[in-house]
């Protein structure tokens, strides 16, 4: 799922030009404003056929933003953000150059921070035993006469 993770900072990284710090853990200290914060929220794994799998997993981007110069939050930056972002979320790329494709994009504003959840699925396939499932079978056949 880190990879994952990674596609979401790079798109954010993309739609903030690289001007808003991107936080993956959590931070005690030293947290500035503006900043993203990336976080997987839930994580599915649903068995398909054979060694075929669907992974499914959920992000939260929580887009914290600074404040006004009335000492409140800057809600027009807040409502204005939800569209590049969640349009930026829509396909992302993995450093290994596969693209998932974004669903369930939503949009909310609570506590004072913008929050984006986003779910991807992936297929992915565990290599098996390589093991021969039958040994050999020995057929004969004649017709009737």
């Amino acid at each position: 799922m880190n990879d994952i993770a990674q596609g979401i900072v790079d798109a954010l990284h993309t739609v903030s030009n690289g001007t808003i710090p991107i936080y993956t853990t959590m931070q005690r200290q030293k947290f500035k404003e503006p900043c993203f914060f990336v976080e997987m929220i839930d994580s599915q794994m649903e068995h398909e056929l054979g060694n075929r799998y669907l992974e499914s997993a959920t992000f939260q981007i929580s887009y914290f933003t600074g404040m006004t110069a009335g000492d409140s939050p800057d809600y027009a930056d807040m409502q204005g953000s939800i569209r590049p972002i969640s349009l930026a979320l829509e396909v992302i790329s993995t450093r290994e150059g596969d693209s998932l494709r974004g669903h369930d994009i939503t949009a909310a504003i609570d506590d004072d921070i913008l929050h984006i959840n986003v779910t991807y699925n992936r297929f992915i396939y565990l290599e098996g035993d390589k093991e021969s499932y039958m040994e050999t079978l020995a057929l004969t056949q004649h017709t009737k006469e």
